[in-house]
């Protein structure tokens, strides 16, 4: 039996993961606070592979546990910091893009 498998560690295989940026934890999480990483890292979990995802706010408030309000103010934030582009689809529905996380090279370094 393989060590991982014996410690029943973390296994990301076949698509049962995905990934953020080291930069935007050490960069962007004092400017969008913690609710703002846990909404990007939801979004993050829900994106194809061009990194766009169309969620309701309300799906996503009641995901996380948070009012529409709340989210909505938070998604306002990402999209601020450049974290993710907001396009309008309609007059209830959005597609949100995940932006390249602008950092510089030391800045990836944990």
């Amino acid at each position: 039996m393989k060590d991982h498998q014996r410690a029943n560690v973390r296994w990301m295989k076949k698509g049962n993961w995905y990934w953020i940026e080291k930069a935007f934890i050490r960069e962007y999480t004092p400017k969008v606070g913690a609710l703002g990483v846990a909404v990007y890292n939801y979004l993050a979990s829900l994106v194809d592979t061009n990194q766009s995802c169309y969620p309701s706010q309300k799906h996503i408030a009641e995901v996380l546990g948070y009012s529409r309000t709340t989210i909505n103010k938070v998604i306002k934030k990402l999209e601020d910091n450049g974290l993710v582009l907001v396009e309008r689809s309609g007059r209830y529905s959005h597609i949100y893009r995940l932006l390249a996380v602008r950092c510089k090279a030391e800045e990836t370094q944990m």
